[in-house]
């Protein structure tokens, strides 16, 4: 009598580990990110970023803003606010002028 219901406890002890293995091995997907560049004007490229998570923590995506070779101009890099798990979109801009200097020449983002 009493050996049945350790049985079903086990049981229930098995499918609950079973789901925090499958949760863990979900959160261990990178996130993915699409982004496309447009120029805004004379002095600004709009970069916009579509981002599925995978079950990754907001701040776990950040947008880096790679300066053109030799422009003496500056990267930079912040992390992106997270509002939806999938194909969450989200945009940012960067002026090509820095103090007095154009920053000409190819702007990646990634």
């Amino acid at each position: 009598l009493g050996g049945s219901d350790d049985a079903k406890a086990s049981a229930k002890d098995t499918a609950a580990a079973q789901t925090a293995t499958t949760e863990q091995a979900a959160a261990v997907s990178k996130p993915t990110a699409k982004v496309s560049l447009n120029k805004l004007g004379q002095d600004k490229i709009k970069a916009t970023v579509y981002t599925t998570y995978n079950n990754n923590p907001q701040g776990s995506v950040r947008l880096q803003w790679q300066a053109p070779e030799g422009s003496k101009c500056h990267d930079t890099s912040f992390p992106i606010t997270k509002y939806a798990e999938k194909n969450d979109k989200t945009w940012a801009t960067v002026t090509v002028k820095q103090g007095n200097n154009f920053c000409s020449g190819k702007w990646t983002a990634n």
